[in-house]
């Protein structure tokens, strides 16, 4: 109709096509341009583009719409979690916090009811017991959402969750896990993925987390097993790196160290929360307000009036500090502390 002269203009559209006879929708010009072209106002053009929209979009409601999958799954869930407690720390933002939060009580009571975590759901009911990524990308989340309110009772569901990895995705002969539970009926063979991709694998995330979990529940054989998984890739690692990118992540912090940080006091929360907010990687954070023996990085670490930050390794402390700008000064060297 009327409408059709400056919609052919605005879009390209051709009587040849713009494209292998057909024509494909796109913009090449500011519409203000095309419409001084067709002596125009601004308005007119808008509207006129608007009438035909409704048109296209009346057609295309008559065809069969493409299927919608929405499952809410396990593993896309708590990448998405660990997201949203980096945004927190970095921001301080509440609504990265409340989001994270949601997200993980659903999850746990949705997909993880009675421990028996399960991959997806739809519909009110789960289905298909959780692969290895679903699980070493929830322990992940459950690190980070420690570092939101510094609950401990996060890092203890890692640690069953962890437990729970190694007696059920362990394969026999390597270090490395299987993709699959150990005994699925509809499995014939067992396979482990090591490849970082759009996702990163379940592998490297949990090679990472054994060895952060290592630290904070001091079992050494944790840590020896992350080394022994990633010996295991040998120099794939540093010839094809965008294909490893997690796996040079644990090799970054088992060349350089964890730096272990502890804040213990009344201000435990607002001292970490600002120390956070800096990137530094390599470091382990751990805040409360008074010593808790049960935890190795906040064991024998007395505080009484005053917050008190202490700067760590391999458990050998120095002498604490009360101020962030203090301990940016013994990291000196380490970090370059002018990055916020």
């Amino acid at each position: 109709g009327a409408d059709a002269k400056l919609f052919c203009a605005y879009y390209d559209v051709r009587i040849e096509g713009n494209w292998e006879g057909h024509n494909i929708l796109r913009v090449l010009k500011p519409l203000e341009e095309v419409a001084a072209a067709l002596n125009m106002s601004l308005a007119d053009a808008q509207a006129s583009l608007q009438r035909s929209r409704e048109k296209l979009f009346a057609q295309r409601a008559k065809r069969v719409q493409p299927g919608l999958d929405d499952k809410i799954l396990l593993n896309w869930n708590a990448l998405t979690i660990s997201a949203l407690c980096q945004a927190h720390v970095a921001t301080g933002d509440e609504k990265y916090k409340t989001l994270a939060l949601n997200a993980y009580r659903f999850l746990k009571e949705n997909l993880g009811a009675s421990g028996a975590w399960r991959h997806s759901w739809k519909e009110g009911s789960p289905d298909i017991p959780a692969f290895l990524d679903d699980f070493a990308f929830m322990i992940e989340a459950l690190q980070a959402l420690y570092t939101l309110d510094f609950e401990t009772t996060y890092l203890s569901e890692a640690r069953q969750l962890t437990q729970t990895v190694l007696e059920r995705f362990g394969m026999k002969g390597t270090p490395l896990f299987s993709y699959t539970v150990k005994g699925q009926a509809d499995i014939l063979l067992q396979k482990a993925e090591v490849y970082d991709g759009a996702t990163p694998s379940g592998n490297s995330i949990m090679a990472l987390n054994l060895h952060q979990l290592s630290i904070l529940f001091d079992e050494p054989f944790w840590r020896e097993q992350a080394a022994a998984m990633l010996s295991c890739l040998g120099e794939a690692v540093t010839k094809y790196p965008t294909s490893f990118s997690h796996w040079l992540a644990l090799q970054f912090v088992m060349t350089w160290g964890i730096t272990e940080v502890a804040v213990v006091g009344p201000e435990f929360k607002a001292v970490a929360a600002k120390l956070q907010q800096r990137f530094l990687p390599g470091v382990i954070f751990m805040a409360s307000a008074q010593k808790m023996d049960k935890w190795p990085l906040l064991a024998q670490k007395e505080a009484g009036a005053e917050t008190l930050i202490f700067l760590c390794e391999n458990y050998a402390c120095q002498k604490p500090v009360s101020t962030p700008d203090a301990l940016w000064a013994l990291m000196e060297g380490k970090y370059s502390t002018d990055v916020q």
